[in-house]
């Protein structure tokens, strides 16, 4: 992500990490899963901010979500919020609200 980075402060007016990294989120998919397709389209219309990662890459992170009891792509894992997985456009809309609680006022 290129741009400004916002940073956000505390009560003593001491500095937080960028509004950018506490707003990381991941999309854990596989190739040609229409759920994660749908899922990007929607993160993408309420302007989230995520990183696509290939599950078939990365087999410790699939066995950790198969040992979580999480078989279906995507799965979705963001900052304050347990991990989910298929299309949720319930949950991308909490997303959405919790991230924008964590920005400036304009």
């Amino acid at each position: 992500m290129t741009g400004s980075t916002i940073t956000s402060k505390t009560a003593a007016n001491e500095p937080q990490p960028p509004i950018t990294e506490l707003a990381t989120t991941t999309v854990w998919s596989r190739p040609g899963c229409v759920q994660c397709d749908a899922t990007y389209r929607h993160l993408d219309l309420l302007a989230i901010p995520y990183k696509i990662e290939n599950l078939a890459e990365h087999s410790e992170k699939l066995a950790e979500f198969k040992a979580r009891g999480i078989m279906q792509a995507p799965v979705v894992e963001a900052r304050g919020m347990e991990p989910w997985s298929g299309f949720r456009p319930d949950l991308i809309t909490k997303l959405a609200d919790d991230l924008s609680e964590l920005s400036p006022p304009a």
